[in-house]
């Protein structure tokens, strides 16, 4: 029984829990920067996503303090797009994807951190970060219009005690 929680929040660290949205001086406690946020999700409206967008996309969908009260953090998002596919159910569960719009397979690297809030004992050294080498993933439209972009690499390692990613 007690590998149930260990396994929920291995899963949500993976796939990404729910993030409160950035406000500002959301950083501040963290010792960090305050989160990245998409003034919009709406580009593009029509025809592939360019690998700005993506690297973008990926950046603003990690970034917020997460169910756990952590702030999560991203740098150096490096993306490439493939070309576009039908949306296929065994493949692309997200209920939100639009199944009439071609998904986007996209692999990279990016950085990913995780950050306590500041205390005595961790001064500077409050963050897990894991360098994602290998990354792999997908963009796509959900039924509003949004780009919704994420990628993992599942071999990336965690350091511990570090700086968070100003």
């Amino acid at each position: 029984m007690a590998r149930k929680p260990l396994l929920l929040v291995m899963l949500m660290l993976a796939l990404g829990s729910p993030l409160a949205r950035a406000q500002k001086d959301a950083g501040k406690p963290y010792g960090a920067r305050d989160p990245k946020t998409c003034a919009s999700r709406k580009a593009p409206e029509n025809g592939p996503i360019s690998a700005e967008q993506a690297a973008e996309y990926v950046a603003c969908g990690y970034e917020g303090i997460d169910g756990f009260g952590s702030l999560v953090q991203v740098a150096n998002v490096k993306v490439e797009v493939s070309k576009g596919r039908a949306f296929n159910i065994n493949l692309d569960s997200n209920l939100k994807v639009d199944s009439s719009r071609l998904v986007y397979p996209i692999h990279g690297s990016f950085t990913l951190g995780y950050c306590r809030k500041l205390g005595a004992a961790n001064q500077g050294e409050n963050c897990m970060i894991k360098s994602q080498h290998n990354a792999v993933g997908e963009c796509y439209q959900d039924t509003s219009g949004d780009w919704h972009c994420t990628m993992t690499d599942p071999a990336a390692v965690a350091q511990l005690n570090k700086p968070p990613l100003n």
